[in-house]
């Protein structure tokens, strides 16, 4: 006779052979700890009464959801099948090598909350997300993933290698190279050019449309007089910084 007690109920399964082994419990509580005991029958005597184990049931899988993106934070929160018994979760990422400008970069945390908030993510980038639901028997199976991309954000830096190639009385022609890719934090669309005379403190901005336009002229210049002049990248978020 196999016997178990233990998530608020009781009860015991007759076994019959006296050859059989091994048997299966059905119909326990998920998450609940049991102590399972097994008697030897003979001509309906019991024998001794011995505790062979006791048994706890992993979770079950956590039921992920997504909350909100910011340009560096992901919120998530999850669920476990009812009867599940949880001391902590684990949170786990990894950066998606595909898009931008990935390493790759992977993170993880623990917690006994049922959401979390990831921070100091990079912007514009797609990250996978699992959690994994744990008690003092093991772990659950890992939740099915999460994929998001986090939003963009203004370039925080300039174009590099800012220089004039050219100057005429009344114009004033302007290269420049690409934001490092590290720092486009999404889809460079175009170029804003800031120009002024120098000391005025007024400004004027000659747009410039298109990812692979790194140049422009600045005409209608007054002559003999000294400007400056200093480009910026603009993605679907906003204008980045300026040279200086």
């Amino acid at each position: 006779r196999i016997s178990y007690t233990g998530g608020g109920s009781s009860g015991s399964e007759t076994v019959s052979g006296g050859d059989t082994n091994s048997y299966i419990l059905t119909g326990l509580t998920n998450g609940e700890t049991y102590i399972i005991s097994i008697v030897a029958i003979s001509s309906n005597l019991d024998g001794d009464n011995v505790t062979v184990m006791a048994v706890g049931l992993v979770p079950g899988r956590p039921t992920t959801s997504l909350d909100s993106t910011t340009a560096t934070t992901i919120s998530l929160s999850w669920s476990v099948p009812s009867g599940s018994v949880v001391t902590e979760y684990l949170i786990e990422w990894t950066r998606d090598t595909s898009v931008g400008c990935s390493d790759g970069d992977t993170g993880s945390t623990t917690i006994t909350a049922t959401s979390h908030t990831i921070p100091d993510l990079e912007e514009d980038s797609r990250y996978t997300i699992t959690v994994t639901a744990s008690n003092g028997a093991g772990s659950s199976e890992v939740s099915s993933t999460v994929t998001v991309m986090t939003r963009e954000a203004a370039p925080p830096a300039p174009p590099s290698d800012v220089t004039v190639t050219d100057v005429t009385s009344s114009t004033i022609t302007v290269q420049w190279g690409e934001v490092p890719c590290i720092h486009q934090n999404g889809a460079i669309t175009g170029y804003s050019v800031q120009y002024g005379v120098m000391g005025s403190g007024s400004t004027q901005i000659v747009t410039v449309d298109g990812a692979t336009m790194t140049e422009t002229t600045i005409e209608n210049l007054t002559p003999s007089t000294t400007y400056s002049i200093e480009v910026a990248a603009v993605n679907n978020a906003g204008t980045g910084v300026y040279s200086t």
